[in-house]
């Protein structure tokens, strides 16, 4: 038998010594790795998070088209129980300016799963599709800037992961105002040598909170996460993946839901310039839950499609055998 795990040293022993042992225990040893000190230096600079913000927009180049994988999940209490995702079109025609993004859905699929018992209502996600999209043009590094720079500290040391590559740790000040309805964000900011972003990731500072409330229902943030993969290829620099996490906790007097929503995609392929999308085709709605079936393949099971969790396997499944029964009852 050989015996092995973490932190305890393996041990080998015969068979025939174990069966010769009374009490038949194995008892393992201790391995104490003791690690040298490591000291990481830390400053504060405000001005290498401009030049990164400054190098990041430079090396962004448009107008651009994509082919992108997108999906939305929405989570009530316990479990997911809506579905929607497709193959979309995107152009980005200028520079900077997240109103001019057209997006074209290709494939869509769209399916909702039966609401649990403690489910009182139905939300779709508050998340526009454009919204989503438009973190391509890194404008949201703009919550740490100009008037609301004075809420938080610049770290700034080298990545060792990198040939001169750079890490930013933005964090809010003890002194900053967290009153209500007041959001504050920490974030890690990968960058290369290059100072241009290579990933991104922003959360609501655990401090904060943020609620508003109409005709008795409250409605206040318990999680806000972006996060946000750069990468260049073809000489163009582009944001490639992202996911954008929502929580929210609804309550009145008599209930409390609490509504998880994912939006995620992936870049599948890009070129330059900007792809002629004819008025009638461009998608305008918030969201995929309101566009309806329209798929001719199997797509979502390509190779290029990102990895899902276990419990979004088991989501498919249910969504297929579904289906299924759906077209046999139609025949």
């Amino acid at each position: 038998l050989v015996i092995t795990h973490i932190n305890y040293v393996t041990i080998d022993i015969s068979i025939k010594s174990f069966r010769q042992q009374i009490n038949k225990k194995i008892r393992l040893k201790e391995n104490i790795i003791e690690l040298k000190e490591i000291r990481v230096k830390v400053t504060e600079d405000f001005q290498a998070f401009e030049d990164i913000v400054k190098q990041t927009k430079k090396s962004l180049s448009f107008p651009i088209t994509t082919t992108i994988y997108y999906r939305e999940l929405v989570r009530e209490n316990k479990s997911f129980n809506k579905f929607a995702d497709g193959l979309l079109t995107v152009v980005y025609k200028k520079n900077n300016d997240q109103e001019d993004i057209e997006v074209k859905v290709d494939q869509c699929r769209v399916e909702k799963l039966p609401k649990d018992d403690d489910d009182q209502f139905e939300m779709i996600s508050p998340v526009k599709i454009e919204s989503v999209l438009g973190h391509t043009y890194v404008n949201f590094l703009n919550k740490f800037r100009n008037e609301k720079q004075i809420n938080y500290h610049f770290y700034a040391f080298n990545d060792s992961s990198t040939l001169g590559g750079r890490i930013m740790i933005i964090e809010p000040k003890k002194e900053a105002d967290r009153s209500d309805n007041q959001l504050l964000f920490r974030a890690t900011i990968k960058a290369d040598q290059n100072n241009i972003i290579k990933e991104a990731l922003i959360e609501m500072d655990s401090l904060s909170h943020y609620e508003k409330s109409l005709l008795g229902l409250k409605m206040e943030f318990v999680k806000t996460q972006v996060l946000l993969s750069f990468k260049e290829e073809r000489g163009i620099n582009y944001l490639a993946f992202a996911r954008i996490n929502y929580i929210l906790r609804m309550t009145t007097k008599k209930f409390a839901q609490l509504e998880d929503f994912v939006s995620e995609f992936v870049v599948l392929d890009l070129m330059p310039g900007a792809k002629d999308i004819e008025r009638g085709d461009i998608y305008k709605r918030n969201s995929l839950y309101k566009k309806g079936n329209k798929y001719e393949s199997p797509f979502w099971k390509g190779s290029n499609i990102p990895i899902f969790t276990a419990e979004e396997e088991r989501l498919l499944g249910e969504l297929e055998n579904k289906r299924k029964t759906t077209e046999a009852l139609a025949k």
